[in-house]
């Protein structure tokens, strides 16, 4: 009897930890620990075409050389995802675009019935789309200087970022129009 109560402990406590996962994941978007893949962009469109957003850096030199940067060849080994992160929280802020789908959505309401609008905003807001201190800002941009110039072996003058959006067919993966959607110089 007492081995049938452990066995059913342990199934109650399993289930609560997937649905601490699931939550988590949809927390603080990551891909692989939820069950929504929330990184992928093409789950909710009109089955013609899809969004995507990508960052174009260009560096000059102080003999005006102007380039751009590979942003996976600078990424590496971190994630082009990570770094696009930090970028749009560094630099763009504002623009942070919505990329959960339709079911996500559904789930994020849920979470907000179940602990109220001002926990959401406090503890889910706050954590998905934190806020950078000027301190922090300034730090990033001396590193991606720093990394340019130690992958490129120029020296630094200045740096452009880009955040353009990438219209898509569904079907075939063309581009179908680009837009920029914001840029920062540093």
């Amino acid at each position: 009897m007492a081995g049938d109560k452990k066995i059913t402990v342990f199934f109650y406590f399993f289930i609560i930890l997937l649905f601490a996962q699931f939550a988590y994941g949809l927390v603080v978007r990551e891909c692989y620990p939820g069950f929504m893949m929330p990184g992928f962009s093409r789950i909710d469109n009109n089955g013609k075409e899809y969004v995507t957003y990508d960052y174009i850096l260009w560096y000059e030199t102080e003999q005006a050389q102007r380039d751009t940067i590979n942003l996976v060849d600078f990424a590496s080994p971190l994630s082009k995802i990570a770094l696009g992160r930090a970028i749009d929280l560094a630099f763009f802020p504002t623009s942070i675009q919505e990329t959960y789908n339709g079911s996500q959505k559904k789930y994020y309401r849920i979470i907000k019935a179940l602990i109220g609008e001002q926990s959401y905003q406090q503890n889910i807001i706050s954590v998905r789309n934190p806020t950078m201190s000027q301190e922090q800002i300034d730090e990033f941009s001396t590193w991606v200087k720093a990394r340019i110039a130690q992958q490129q072996h120029v020296d630094v003058e200045r740096v452009h970022v880009e955040k353009i959006s990438i219209t898509r067919d569904f079907v075939s993966g063309d581009t179908l129009s680009t837009t920029l959607l914001n840029d920062y110089d540093f």
